[in-house]
């Protein structure tokens, strides 16, 4: 679980944007992988008992998990619960709901015990699907059953085991016995005498027999997967390098900003008048924007101005209602005392900052008289004020693009290498 671990923690760092579509979707595989094989850590191999009524399965499976737990000598039908016992499985506990839990036992196995298969033969189908060793369990006098056999064709003999349990005879009844068996099966059995010897040493005899489980066969799958798939992450974010400096290129190709503010219109109130100011801030920006993407000449530049946030004019309002403020403020200041005595603030709350967008408004003479000398002087100045908060909007748009260019510069994919193949090397370590 390191190698998982460190392989996540090196995809999470990757430049989403340095990736086409094909290979993000690449990488949700890759963290998809991940998931699977920490689940499947958690999952034991699956032993299922299988056997015709008599042959002694819930002695096998008492013996296995080291508890009374499937009653013995009792004819069940097969309707009968199903009992699991050993280590927890998630997969057999989830498919089988209204199975009876039996005792946990450290055995390094989920085991469980079926109901007979008298006269249904793929009654236990399911289960056998499931099962990453399959036991069947007969004994002497039933071995030859028509539903033992059926199910026997069926089994997967690599992944099938032969118990022959409540073996009484000795000497060379037993020989012929075992030699019958063997070529009926074409396997040799595992023998439990009728004292129970050989009992004790079976758990290990199963673990032995037990092949990849499923669990560990899909982390090995997810592992190859996983270490393939951030491999090609790495080969991708190398090839995307050299369109960084393209993109960087025709980001420092931009122009600089130039507003002008006396081509705004002035509406009937301020913040009509503002709304029409960021509107056409954000377009001066979606021009830079498509400027950029057209001036590198690389798909790069797409992608990472779909990384980036759309340009919000929030900010560029609340500062536009602040230049206002200032602007009556500097009208205030600068008119004649005079003013005081009359509706003056008034005027100049109305047309201060109109005169300073566009001096070619109409203002009422008074607010002229007002003003004085002093209007050309604070109009100049408010006015380039205005187009320098413009232009800071504009030059921050940039600034983002920039510095989500600069942080694709410090990324190394090495790291994101090592780890694809340490989780490799691990896994062909296990296997």
């Amino acid at each position: 679980m390191e190698q998982v671990q460190t392989l996540r923690t090196v995809l999470r760092d990757v430049p989403l944007p340095l990736l086409t579509p094909d290979a993000a979707r690449v990488l949700d595989g890759v963290f998809s992988s991940l998931e699977i094989i920490e689940r499947s850590e958690d999952e034991s191999p699956v032993v299922v008992l299988v056997g015709p009524t008599g042959a002694g399965k819930s002695f096998v499976f008492n013996s296995i998990v080291g508890a009374d737990a499937s009653p013995e000598g009792v004819l069940r039908p097969t309707t009968s619960s199903i009992i699991i016992g050993g280590e927890p499985s998630v997969r057999i506990t989830e498919h089988l709901p209204h199975a009876e839990i039996g005792p946990r036992a450290d055995i390094g196995i989920t085991l469980v015990d079926t109901p007979a298969l008298d006269g249904d033969s793929l009654g236990s189908a399911d289960l056998v699907a499931l099962a990453d060793l399959v036991v069947l369990v007969v004994s002497p006098i039933r071995y030859a059953d028509a539903s033992v056999w059926a199910l026997w064709e069926k089994l997967d003999p690599s992944r099938a085991m032969l118990v022959l349990n409540r073996v009484s005879t000795t000497g060379d009844e037993a020989a012929d016995l075992l030699t019958s068996v063997t070529e009926l099966f074409g396997k040799e059995p595992y023998v439990v005498d009728e004292s129970g010897g050989g009992s004790a040493s079976i758990t290990d005899h199963i673990s032995e027999l037990i092949p990849m489980s499923r669990p560990e066969l899909v982390a090995a799958i997810m592992t190859r997967a996983a270490s393939a798939g951030a491999k090609f992450i790495v080969r991708e974010v190398t090839s995307a390098a050299p369109d960084i400096g393209k993109v960087t290129g025709a980001v420092d190709g931009v122009p600089d900003c130039v507003a002008d503010a006396s081509r705004y219109d002035v509406q009937v109130s301020w913040d009509g008048t503002r709304d029409e100011i960021v509107a056409r801030t954000a377009t001066y920006i979606r021009d830079r924007d498509d400027d950029i993407v057209r001036g590198s000449g690389a798909d790069l530049a797409e992608r990472v101005l779909e990384s980036i946030e759309p340009w919000d004019g929030t900010n560029l309002s609340a500062a536009l209602d602040a230049w206002r403020d200032r602007c009556v403020s500097v009208f205030s200041d600068a008119a004649s005392v005079r003013w005081r005595r009359s509706n003056a603030r008034q005027l100049i709350e109305q047309f201060s900052w109109k005169t300073a967008i566009n001096p070619a408004i109409v203002a009422p003479t008074r607010f002229l008289r007002i003003m004085g000398s002093k209007l050309d002087e604070v109009t100049s100045q408010m006015r380039s004020d205005l187009e320098t908060v413009v232009c800071e909007s504009v030059d921050a748009r940039v600034g983002v693009w920039r510095a989500t260019l600069d942080g694709f510069g410090d990324y190394q994919p090495g790291g994101l290498a090592s780890a694809s193949d340490a989780i490799e090397i691990q896994r062909n370590v296990r296997d």
